[in-house]
């Protein structure tokens, strides 16, 4: 049987875990609506939890191509 980091090729080559959907179900009701979310650290990421809050009706921005740690106001967040 294929383990499911085993079949994952992010997880086997960069040690990355990623949050499933029904985690951002589970506690959608603490997560103020009237607000933006702001996915910080997404360099180079292939995570769809940006993508699925939106399907849940948040406001979000991320960007796969900035390090928030290289940034000037980074300490800012």
């Amino acid at each position: 049987m294929v383990t499911m980091f085993q079949s994952n090729p992010v997880k086997t080559n960069h040690e990355e875990y990623y949050t499933r959907n029904q985690a951002w179900e589970d506690i959608q009701e603490y997560i103020p609506r009237d607000k933006t979310i702001i996915e910080a650290c997404m360099l180079n990421s292939v995570s769809n939890s940006p993508i699925y809050l939106q399907e849940l009706g948040y406001v979000v921005e991320w960007n796969v191509n900035d390090d928030i740690f290289s940034q000037k106001n980074a300490m800012a967040l």
